[in-house]
């Protein structure tokens, strides 16, 4: 820390805030001297499989982030209980930048052009997190309707005793399709050609502290959405149609497509002007200006 104390030093940094959400290094408690320290706690780390080998560290970490630290945001509501100290602790959901979402797309790209409606589709990392036999079981109860995964696929066989590659489970299946990573410029594009938005994760602790900002996104495209359960979204629950049950969370599809209507987007797009980014900013400011003060 001593490069950036001389750089701070340098720059006349002597009344600063300092924030951070990297739960993997908190030296700067002892080493640096700011007005506030802010901690944006986004999911909890030390249930992720990627983290897995530094899960004791992180534990250690989240304690002393929880002593030093002088305001956390949280974006899980269950994460709070992470913190023992609920008087500095301020759970705070991701939100989405409407502008951005929310353009129109006058050229579509080919490799998702060419799908036929209906497009059941899912936006985000293909992980440990994603319930790959829920996806296999509406697949083949579903042969009319197209699956587009739009986003990286982790490792391929990141499944317990996954015996094949993933690609390669699904490829005797003619309605799946697998478009990988896009730039954040396209994602919207890809999204107005949704006609559903699914979430099938598994519920486990790490899922209990996430809240998927694909939740956000889909709702800022008008999307209707079927998710299970455990993804953090108390506050917009009943824009969602929520399960954990194989059979149950197919005919949720097949209502979620019937019911759709003009009114009914009309009715996501305008709830979903309370989570945007802007607001979500504003509020922790507000948060911040009070602790400052």
């Amino acid at each position: 820390y001593n490069n950036l104390k001389n750089l701070l030093k340098k720059l006349k940094f002597e009344d600063y805030l300092l924030w951070s959400y990297y739960p993997l290094e908190v030296g700067y408690f002892d080493q640096l001297r700011p007005d506030l320290n802010i901690f944006d706690a986004v999911d909890d780390w030390s249930e992720h499989p990627s983290f897995i080998k530094f899960k004791e560290i992180l534990k250690a970490n989240y304690e002393k982030i929880a002593e030093q630290a002088d305001i956390i945001f949280t974006v899980a509501e269950q994460q709070q209980a992470m913190f023992d100290k609920p008087e500095k602790v301020f759970w705070l959901p991701n939100g989405v930048d409407l502008k951005h979402y929310q353009t129109e797309y006058q050229i579509v790209n080919r490799d998702i052009g060419q799908i036929k409606s209906p497009v059941i589709g899912y936006l985000g990392t293909i992980q440990a997190r994603f319930d790959l036999e829920l996806l296999e079981y509406l697949v083949k109860a579903n042969p009319e309707k197209n699956f587009v995964l739009v986003g990286p696929v982790w490792y391929r066989r990141i499944w317990e005793n996954t015996k094949m590659d993933i690609m390669e489970r699904f490829r005797s299946y003619n309605n799946v399709f697998f478009l990988g990573r896009k730039p954040y410029e396209e994602i919207p594009m890809y999204l107005q050609q949704f006609d559903l938005g699914i979430i099938p994760h598994k519920l486990d602790q790490f899922i209990r502290s996430t809240n998927p900002m694909k939740i956000y996104d889909y709702l800022a495209s008008g999307l209707p959405i079927v998710s299970t359960q455990g993804t953090g979204i108390k506050e917009i629950d009943d824009l969602v149609l929520i399960t954990d049950d194989f059979k149950e969370f197919n005919q949720l599809m097949q209502k979620a497509l019937s019911d759709n209507s003009p009114a009914e987007k009309a009715k996501r797009l305008e709830v979903i002007k309370n989570h945007s980014w802007l607001r979500r900013v504003d509020n922790m400011l507000e948060i911040i200006k009070r602790h400052y003060e």
